[in-house]
């Protein structure tokens, strides 16, 4: 089972380094590594870690997450495909969309539990909570309607664009 490398939340900056909620992602997007939950680890992983069925977080191993999560869902797009700016490629490889659900259950803190949705945006992160999550979710079934109306509309008016060589979009 191949080993996944993550950062700690300090190192959350534009590097090239990990996300901390990404595990490293494999080069080849062929070879996808599904980390094992805590319920496949075992009730002694569990109660050791104190971890619910779903976390997927290392305990124990250098710079694992200080709290329980899922395996992030992401998109098979990435972020440096269709990132003009070139930002991205401080995150090469990383997916243009990703969630998941983080849970801080610190004894020491007089809040307690806390659940939490992180959105990832390639090297961006949003740490929400559920009912913003809940909102986000609204709004991109909203947006994606939107957005099938702007794709139809561009492959109509593409059908007039120039294909030649000497036309910069024909270059690619």
């Amino acid at each position: 089972m191949a080993q996944h490398t993550v950062a700690s939340r300090t190192d959350f900056q534009p590097t090239g380094r990990a996300l901390p909620f990404v595990p490293e992602q494999p080069r080849d997007r062929s070879e996808h590594v599904t980390p094992l939950t805590a319920a496949q680890r075992g009730v002694e992983w569990m109660n050791r870690w104190g971890c619910p069925g779903f976390c997927v977080v290392p305990h124990g191993e250098p710079l694992a997450l200080e709290c329980h999560s899922t395996a992030p869902v992401e998109t098979s797009l990435r972020a440096a495909e269709i990132d003009c700016s070139g930002y991205s490629e401080n995150g090469e490889g990383l997916p243009w969309l990703t969630a998941q659900v983080i849970v801080h259950n610190e004894q020491d803190d007089p809040r307690g539990r806390e659940t939490q949705v992180w959105l990832g945006y390639g090297v961006h992160l949003a740490e929400i909570s559920p009912a913003q999550a809940r909102q986000a979710l609204d709004s991109l079934r909203a947006f994606t309607t939107r957005l099938a109306a702007v794709v139809g509309l561009a492959e109509q008016v593409a059908a007039d664009d120039r294909t030649d060589e000497h036309h910069p979009q024909a270059r690619g």
